[in-house]
């Protein structure tokens, strides 16, 4: 049997198409993963009241 060869599909959230990250964008990041983070923790207390 044939091994199938499997490409993954990274990117870099941080970079904009560049070789650096730059701050505004690492900042953005940041706060859209709080964001969600918090989202699913008021999420997940209001299933338990």
């Amino acid at each position: 049997m044939a091994k199938q060869q499997i490409k993954a599909v990274c990117t870099h959230v941080f970079q904009n198409g560049g070789e650096t990250c730059d701050r505004k964008r690492f900042t953005e990041k940041w706060v859209e993963m709080i964001n969600r983070i918090e989202r699913t923790e008021t999420k997940i207390t209001e299933k338990r009241q």
